[in-house]
């Protein structure tokens, strides 16, 4: 995930605390690293701001993908039988 020049005033920085002082303020970054993924309750806990429009697109994508995985396992069980 990459957010970049969002105008929250905040510097930017590579989560969860690393300064990135040549990117624009309010910019995000997620690394590959296992400590710079948070899980999305971590991210939603500490980028409260996004609360309305971030958080909640990711949550009707997962609710989307998460219907179409059950609809594709249960159509695979039903060709089983």
């Amino acid at each position: 995930m990459l957010f970049v020049n969002v105008n929250n005033g905040r510097p930017a920085y590579r989560w969860p605390n690393l300064p990135m002082p040549n990117c624009h303020t309010g910019h995000i970054a997620f690394g590959p690293e296992a400590d710079q993924n948070p899980t999305l309750a971590e991210a939603i806990d500490r980028l409260p701001e996004y609360e309305t429009t971030l958080w909640e697109a990711v949550r009707l994508e997962f609710l989307a993908t998460v219907g179409e995985a059950r609809a594709f396992s249960v159509g695979r069980a039903a060709h089983a039988d």
